[in-house]
């Protein structure tokens, strides 16, 4: 069983390889990363349950990290972002080099978090990471999640 399970990521990787995709399994639910042309997409899923800070709280769901705009006339850079959660999950928000990405930062209902963000970027690296802010007082957990960053670079 575990060699057909190392056969079935190494196939994996090497399909994902051959259309520009990057997949990483260890266990860890790593981004996944595609490229084509002048769109970037990196996927980050959490299958594991992250609790909640309590509060006043914000809690991370992914580790920040960069993108580099290539084109002199900019970047469009769109966040579709989702988490399962409960009552103390405020609202769910992407952060664009530390601030928050235009569109509310979406309030709560008592099942599910959904958001939409974008933002034009200049030429250059700038860094994207995304939240969950709680106001209950004992943790709680959520995700599943899952966030798509989408990079487009102009022309």
């Amino acid at each position: 069983m575990r060699m057909q399970k190392g056969l079935a990521i190494i196939a994996a990787t090497l399909l994902c390889s051959a259309i520009g995709a990057r997949a990483r399994d260890n266990g860890s639910d790593g981004a996944i990363h595609f490229h084509s042309d002048n769109v970037t997409m990196i996927i980050h899923k959490h299958s594991k349950r992250i609790t909640l800070n309590a509060t006043p709280a914000v809690t991370y769901v992914d580790k920040q990290f960069s993108i580099n705009c290539l084109s002199a006339h900019g970047c469009l850079v769109t966040v579709q972002s989702q988490a399962q959660a409960g009552w103390s999950a405020l609202g769910l928000c992407t952060y664009l080099d530390g601030n928050a990405m235009p569109g509310a930062c979406s309030p709560s209902d008592a099942v599910e978090i959904n958001n939409l963000q974008s933002e034009l970027v200049s030429e250059g690296t700038h860094t994207l990471q995304t939240q969950v802010s709680s106001d209950y007082t004992t943790p709680e957990k959520v995700c599943p999640c899952e966030i798509n960053y989408s990079i487009y670079e102009g022309e």
